[in-house]
């Protein structure tokens, strides 16, 4: 038996696979589909590469479209012995699908800026917190007013000092500046998600510790990007950048990030690794 599709296009009218379905019992099917539709081809040509009564495949149907779609023929999996196209067909990316090019994937950008303070500068800061070390037991905001301690002055005018270079390095135009904020963690905060509801442009996050290094941990990751379905996600890979005393890191408040646990034998703060984390805001 043989059930043509009358409604068949004229070769040349438009661009079509024309596939010949082989049934059991010497029946066949004659169909047509446009060239870039192919997954009930797909859904055949598995079938024919299935053993027999392998698996849900073997006892559920076929829809073959008859009549340009407006009639249908069922038929069982099982009963597909062979199939035929016009032009030949190229299996692989039938079967597998076309093979997705990988996410484009964007790696964070960040700038180091090593030697933050003056050595002067970064013996002050440190004598202040291991000397307050009892008062620190949750994060403290710093300000840059005259009543501000002097390490908390000199520190956020060091970051206006810096902000040309970093912004230089990150290659972003400058913009109006607003408020500088910074609040040092004697508990840093193992992850940021993002900044990204409020005016803050840029992230830093600045280390200092007493020397010799006692602690374990404190590493920060910063997630790359990349895009999915036209769309700017967060990857799984990260760039690293290693806990330094007077190091300061700056990048995109936007990128995730997050900082490994640190961890000190002895259990104090006088052996840990204190962290100021801040932002840098666009003027509204």
């Amino acid at each position: 038996m043989m059930i043509l599709d009358d409604q068949l296009p004229e070769p040349g009218e438009a661009e079509a696979i024309y596939m010949t379905v082989m049934l059991q019992g010497d029946h066949k099917c004659e169909l047509a589909f446009p060239a870039d539709d192919l997954p009930l081809m797909g859904d055949l040509l598995r079938q024919l590469l299935a053993e027999p009564g392998e698996g849900e495949n073997a006892s559920k149907l076929f829809k073959l479209p008859i009549d340009g779609g407006r009639t249908a023929m069922y038929v069982p999996r099982s009963s597909v012995v062979g199939i035929m196209t016009d032009p030949p067909l190229p299996l692989e990316e039938i079967l597998h699908g076309q093979q997705q090019p990988p996410p484009l994937v964007i790696e964070s950008q960040y700038v180091l800026v090593d030697n933050f303070l003056t050595v002067k500068e970064y013996q002050q800061l440190l004598d202040w917190v291991l000397a307050n070390q009892s008062d620190l037991q949750s994060p403290m905001k710093l300000s840059n007013t005259v009543s501000s301690p002097q390490w908390q002055t000199t520190f956020i005018n060091r970051v206006q000092a810096v902000i040309p270079f970093v912004l230089s390095h990150l290659d972003i135009s400058s913009f109006p500046l607003g408020e500088i904020t910074a609040s040092l963690l004697p508990n840093p905060i193992p992850n940021d998600k993002g900044q990204r509801t409020n005016n803050i442009v840029i992230t830093f996050v600045y280390y200092l510790y007493r020397e010799p290094k006692s602690f374990t941990g404190g590493e920060l990751r910063i997630y790359d990007s990349q895009v999915v379905n036209n769309q700017c996600v967060v990857a799984d890979s990260y760039q690293v950048v290693e806990p330094r005393g007077n190091r300061a890191v700056f990048f995109f408040s936007s990128y995730d990030s997050m900082m490994q646990p640190i961890g000190s034998p002895e259990q104090n703060l006088i052996s840990t690794c204190f962290v100021i984390n801040g932002g840098i805001e666009m003027d509204s």
